[in-house]
């Protein structure tokens, strides 16, 4: 039975959702969705350099799988949105959600590199379908501080997992090998499924137009044309590269060139990424007060200085764990704190076409980060220099995206 079956969406939405679904089931339902991502890139960390010598192949060939899991997700940002508003959210989650936990498992029994970047291409694009659906079911049940709300909620549980992951990664494959690591994502994405088809109601109404591409490329191409998207889209593509680096490079960094054991690895990771929660937290309490220019700024200086220090560590000799993590650290703060703010300057023009306005965010920001795999596994030398260079490379852009934040701001007279 449908939540909202017929008549438009109005101001009893909210009230007439949450009584078919209570909204601790609605968020349950979200959380599984919002972890799926951060699951399947950073529980697979700690096992690149295993998965490297199982495959013999270079460590650099298995971190070109980010890319290629990158390219799926962005890939998928631009399909889901139209294709739920056109068939609806639920079978359009399900259907996902069932290629993904078979992409899960068969991860597992990938019998070459090749296979092993078609299935992470997959795991990406279903996976991307959770923030998606996410937001657009948030948008179906729910309106002002409800919404806002739901989403904070969510959103903490997606941080969660970039905790949590790595460490399970790292532990995983020091006791059971790399393969279950792919079980445990194959695993989660069945009892999401389950829990989908189960407990998930239709949200939304179908919109047959949704699909028609004149509509949907004439809407890219107008958010395209706006100068205020362009402007702070381009603020998001250094802070993406420089995450993806972190993520491509890191471990292989930190496991194989200074031989830290995939366990500890995975506790360093989860300490960086626990930097990222708290800035993402202080940057919530901040934008309401200082407003979201001045949070950009800030971060983007702090990526640029973190990447200038992982220069200067490299170029004192410092090869050490600390020497690349805590730039990693510093770089994943300055990240927390100006993307958020970035993306709802993107979308502020944009009100009634938020969603392809999102969609088109996640293209350009994922695809920096697919570029930024594929060129630091092209380049993997054994050594920490590549993800050193990619650091400051992707500080100096980012601090070079203040300028045009700067000249639109004095133009707008804000």
């Amino acid at each position: 039975m449908p939540l909202i079956s017929s008549g438009k969406r109005d101001k009893r939405k909210a009230v007439m959702g949450s009584q078919a679904m209570p909204f601790w089931k609605v968020l349950t339902l979200l959380s599984g969705l919002a972890i799926l991502m951060p699951l399947v890139i950073d529980i697979f960390l700690p096992a690149i350099p295993a998965i490297a010598q199982s495959f013999q192949v270079s460590t650099g060939d298995i971190q070109i799988t980010l890319a290629s899991l990158s390219l799926g997700a962005a890939i998928g940002q631009l399909l889901y949105g139209p294709l739920a508003d056109r068939f609806g959210r639920r079978w359009v989650i399900i259907v996902s959600m069932s290629i993904f936990a078979i992409s899960g498992f068969a991860t597992a029994a990938a019998p070459n590199l090749e296979w092993l970047n078609i299935l992470r291409f997959v795991q990406g694009l279903t996976a991307a379908s959770g923030m998606i659906i996410i937001r657009a079911i948030v948008r179906d049940l729910y309106d002002g501080a409800l919404a806002a709300k739901m989403l904070a909620y969510t959103f903490v549980a997606g941080s969660i997992m970039p905790i949590a992951a790595p460490i399970i990664g790292g532990n995983v494959t020091v006791w059971l090998g790399w393969q279950p690591n792919f079980y445990i994502i194959g695993g989660i994405g069945v009892l999401v499924f389950l829990s989908l088809w189960r407990w998930l109601d239709e949200t939304g109404e179908k919109d047959y137009d949704a699909i028609r591409f004149q509509l949907v490329w004439s809407s890219f191409v107008r958010i395209s044309r706006s100068r205020v998207f362009l402007t702070y889209a381009y603020v998001g593509i250094g802070p993406f590269a420089g995450l993806f680096a972190i993520l491509t490079a890191l471990s292989s960094t930190l496991i194989e060139f200074m031989g830290v054991s995939p366990t500890i690895f995975g506790y360093l990771f989860a300490l960086i990424m626990l930097g990222n929660l708290t800035a993402s937290i202080v940057a919530g309490r901040l934008v309401s007060s200082i407003g979201g220019v001045p949070l950009i700024y800030s971060g983007c200086v702090i990526c640029l200085v973190s990447g200038l220090a992982a220069g200067g560590f490299a170029w004192m000799g410092i090869v050490t764990p600390a020497g690349i993590v805590i730039p990693s650290l510093g770089f994943m703060i300055g990240f927390a704190l100006l993307v958020p703010a970035a993306t709802a300057g993107a979308m502020s023009p944009f009100p009634k076409m938020a969603g392809r306005a999102s969609s088109l965010i996640g293209l350009v920001h994922h695809s920096a980060g697919a570029i930024t795999s594929l060129l630091i596994g092209l380049m993997a030398d054994g050594t920490h220099i590549p993800l050193v260079w990619s650091l400051i490379i992707c500080g100096i852009f980012s601090f070079l995206s203040i300028w045009p934040v700067c000249k639109l701001k004095h133009e707008q007279g804000l």
